[in-house]
């Protein structure tokens, strides 16, 4: 049992380490997440222009208020790290963790590349970690954030009990994630999502 758990969530990170190697392939740019393009426009996870118009306030926002708490940040399935790279611009120490190796070395290296370019910038920490069964110290972080990440952790609710223990009494999780349709439905989910995105107040409190 533990083998195969083992194995699938090895499984978990060389996929994603395969898709940002394709990614790269087509132009997409995982060092700043602006002005590209890949050879599927009409995706706005694939062009900069309409994931900003769409995605944009969201991302804006998890930014504002995770540099309010003055940090430390952790960021769980933190990819390549662009998100953490954001928030640690803005002087605030981050935490980044992920099960996908070439992932965490490519945040690792743009981390180095970043703290070089900008002295002002928080420091910067990017490790492997398998968050279905994290530890992390008592109330360190000001704020915990989920980029479109959660809906592939396993143990969500061990998960989100490890963030409360996690963070400090006035600490805030702040998550950005969606519910994933498929087929015909999924197509027509997704094109009316997008036209209620753009004319319509759709974020929630939970």
């Amino acid at each position: 049992m533990h083998n195969d758990y083992s194995k699938k969530i090895k499984g978990e990170g060389d996929f994603w380490d395969k898709e940002v190697e394709m990614m790269q392939k087509k132009g997409f740019d995982f060092a700043s997440r602006k002005n590209f393009r890949t050879h599927r426009p009409l995706s706005m996870w694939e062009d900069s222009f309409l994931e900003g118009l769409i995605r944009g306030p969201y991302k804006n926002e998890i930014i504002r208020r995770a540099v309010e708490t003055g940090g430390p940040v952790v960021e769980l399935g933190c990819g390549t790290g662009w998100l953490s790279r954001e928030i640690a611009s803005h002087g605030v120490d981050v935490e980044g963790y992920d099960v996908a190796q070439e992932n965490i070395a490519f945040a690792q290296a743009q981390a180095k590349k970043q703290k070089k370019e900008k002295s002002t910038s928080g420091a910067m920490t990017f490790e492997i970690k398998d968050l279905n069964h994290a530890h992390f110290p008592k109330e360190k972080f000001g704020a915990a954030v989920v980029w479109d990440s959660l809906h592939h952790m396993a143990g969500l609710e061990a998960i989100c009990i490890e963030m409360k223990k996690a963070l400090r009494n006035d600490g805030v999780f702040l998550i950005f994630d969606h519910i994933e349709f498929r087929g015909v439905r999924g197509l027509m989910s997704k094109t009316l999502a997008l036209i209620f995105y753009m004319i319509l107040p759709t974020e929630e409190s939970f």
